[in-house]
């Protein structure tokens, strides 16, 4: 795979649960559920890294994000018209998944500071383990 670049970011929900309490002594580790679906169409090099993340405190909600970015793929159609599997179509836009993990990573961040969600704020989006978030990525052809 060549070069990526993010062409457009579109979000589509943004929560913090406004009862976050947790008790200054105890460690806090928040729960992250994130939800891929790889989403492009034939004709342009660009493909759509939509997202659904939650963050959850002792099983419960705190945060919900869910947005969509659309980025350019080096060669993507040149790719595409090898008619290859999806898993080989998923395993193609790894790049374009760490460059989206990474500006949401930032967007949450941001987002959670400027409304003031400092637990949030300072539990970034951790590490994802590449090859397992992978897996978990389903694919959608847009007409």
């Amino acid at each position: 795979m060549g070069k990526v670049q993010i062409w457009n970011y579109n979000e589509s929900e943004f929560i913090i649960s406004g009862d976050i309490k947790v008790d200054n002594q105890q460690e806090v580790k928040l729960g992250v559920n994130i939800n891929p679906v790889l989403k492009y169409k034939d004709g342009i090099d660009v493909v759509g890294c939509q997202m659904k993340i939650i963050y959850l405190l002792d099983e419960k909600q705190v945060l919900l994000y869910s947005g969509i970015l659309s980025i350019w793929v080096e060669g993507w159609q040149g790719f595409l018209s090898s008619n290859p599997e999806d898993a080989s179509k998923i395993a193609y836009t790894t790049e374009a998944w760490k460059e989206a993990l990474g500006f949401v990573r930032g967007i949450i961040y941001a987002k959670a500071k400027a409304e003031g969600q400092e637990l949030v704020a300072q539990h970034l989006l951790p590490p994802i383990e590449m090859d397992k978030f992978m897996g978990a990525v389903r694919i959608e052809k847009i007409q």
